[in-house]
């Protein structure tokens, strides 16, 4: 709702604001910061206001007679409600958005990660079956890419195995890399 008033001074002689009983707000004064703004300084105030019984954005400017002299205010405003409740509405929608990105964006990272970590727990059980004695654990899994040439790598090192050379144990080691045959990932 918009209103619209003119002071005499600092005293409200005609207005549509209305008080809380529905009567006009005529007789009632200027706010002290305004009144000094406006009549006293002749500037301009254009910012919220709290105008009779609520908020509104407004406008006042002085009123000048012929020889210059500030002798009242003309004001305009509008509720600031309704824009204050737009204004709200927006944040809260915002900030919904901004924490279903952020919550989304986690349990990604979380599925990523474990996707990605799990070949490689998968190798530090191994090792620690071998470290605990058993010469026959293997890694068993073969994701795609390098990760499944890396867990076949790992399954093809183990003690006793022959290599290229046709030796046993960990001078196979020493005899130099192992090929890896793609098409047997």
């Amino acid at each position: 709702m918009s209103t619209v008033t003119i002071f005499q001074g600092d005293l409200r002689i005609a207005t549509n604001v209305t008080m809380e009983d529905g009567s006009r707000a005529v007789g009632t004064r200027l706010s002290g910061a305004v009144s000094e703004t406006v009549l006293d300084q002749g500037g301009t105030w254009v910012n919220p206001a709290f105008v009779v019984n609520d908020w509104y954005i407004t406008a006042y400017e002085p009123i000048r007679d012929p020889t210059g002299r500030v002798i009242g205010v003309l004001y305009v405003g509008l509720l600031q409600a309704p824009f204050t409740h737009q204004l709200n509405v927006i944040s809260a929608v915002f900030m919904t958005l901004i924490l279903a990105a952020t919550a989304a964006s986690l349990i990604l990272l979380f599925m990523a990660n474990a996707l990605v970590l799990a070949p490689i727990r998968h190798v530090v059980v191994m090792a620690q079956k071998i470290i605990g004695g058993d010469l026959s654990a293997r890694v068993g899994i073969r994701p795609p890419g390098d990760m499944g040439t890396l867990c076949w790598a790992v399954d093809s090192i183990r003690p006793g195995r022959r290599s290229a050379t046709g030796q046993r144990g960990p001078q196979s080691i020493a005899a130099g890399p192992v090929e890896l045959d793609p098409e047997r990932l």
